[in-house]
């Protein structure tokens, strides 16, 4: 279930396009809210508009599109290093995260033009071969 009351406006039209015009699945639309939800946080607690300590109790209702605008490449990459050090997410978790990211920042600079440069437009994914292969060979 999707809390879209919690959500910023900007997200819930991103979800909603995602259902009406890509026809993407519930379970996909759940995917992508909880990973931007997730990805939100992580801006929030980064960019020091929050004092909560407790990561589930972050709010981002109130993550203002300016706030979007300012989320550069490194700042993602500094997210992705967090889920791999921190969450110990492993590269096809992060790979589907990276995704998603990638997805809501091409709809809000190519669709909706709320944003004038895609800072996941040169995101790459975690090499996915090289981490079954270690996984598989030790």
């Amino acid at each position: 279930m999707i809390d879209r009351d919690a959500n910023p406006d900007y997200l819930n039209a991103f979800l909603d396009y995602n259902i009406t015009i890509l026809n993407k699945s519930p379970a996909t639309t759940r995917e992508y809210n909880y990973d931007l939800v997730t990805f939100l946080k992580y801006m929030k607690k980064h960019f020091k508009l929050t004092e909560e300590d407790d990561f589930k109790a972050i709010v981002i209702k109130d993550i203002d599109i300016s706030v979007i605008k300012k989320i550069a490449l490194e700042d993602i990459h500094s997210y992705i290093s967090y889920m791999a050090t921190t969450l110990r997410s492993k590269p096809a978790t992060r790979a589907r995260k990276i995704s998603s990211i990638r997805v809501f920042f091409n709809y809000l600079s190519q669709k909706v033009k709320l944003i004038d440069v895609n800072p996941a437009q040169n995101l790459e994914t975690p090499k996915l071969r090289e981490a079954y292969a270690e996984i598989f060979n030790s």
